[in-house]
């Protein structure tokens, strides 16, 4: 009976990269098979068994003249060899990077898209707030000045800024009930004024 031939150490991983590249093995088993096959190798033990479905894997051989091989010299050849594993290995690791998008310019950056704030928005907030401050009401008057006589118009044929108009009037009315009650609320003076100077650029053009 003929003795089964040895496989030499880098067998191993020549047969994971064909299990790879074929499609036999995903990428999470081949790293982590790969990374088990290297450290033997780096540490000169033998070589741990592959999973049997993989082992039915046939290696290509390749049939060298023996006018090249420099018999005085088989470390150079088997160092030779180490590298080209190596680089095969490298090779289909950085090609699964590159297909999974995880290496910087395998994919092309696309501008990330700001979606710039409208007078809604700066309604909408002041209509989510109960006590109004300046700095809101300024923002909101900061935008709403920079839009045209038209957009204006257009805009207050909608629901926020008829939400908002009915808001700052029924706030007017509250701040001049409480002053026919006290009229030496300073603070409620202050207020109607600044609700009355809101009310009065939101409405003009």
């Amino acid at each position: 009976m003929a003795k089964k031939k040895l496989k030499s150490p880098d067998a191993n991983l020549r047969i994971l990269s064909i299990a790879y590249a074929s499609g036999r093995i995903d990428r999470k088993t081949y790293t982590r098979l790969r990374t088990q096959q290297l450290g033997a190798l780096e540490f000169n033990k033998p070589m741990p068994p592959l999973p049997d479905n993989l082992m039915e894997i046939v290696i290509p051989t390749v049939k060298v003249d023996a006018s090249m091989v420099d018999v005085k010299h088989p470390r150079t050849k088997q160092y030779w060899l180490y590298v080209g594993v190596a680089l095969l290995v490298l090779g289909i690791g950085l090609g699964a990077l590159w297909n999974a998008k995880l290496i910087p310019g395998s994919q092309p950056i696309k501008p990330v898209q700001v979606r710039q704030l409208e007078p809604r928005d700066y309604a909408q907030r002041l209509l989510d707030t109960l006590d109004w401050n300046d700095r809101d009401i300024n923002a909101f008057l900061r935008i709403w000045g920079t839009r045209t006589d038209a957009a204006k118009s257009a805009a207050r044929n909608s629901r926020w800024y008829l939400s908002l108009e009915n808001e700052i009037i029924k706030r007017i009315n509250k701040s001049r009930l409480k002053l026919e009650r006290d009229p030496d609320l300073q603070a409620e003076q202050r207020e109607l004024a600044r609700l009355n100077r809101f009310y009065g650029q939101l409405t003009s053009n």
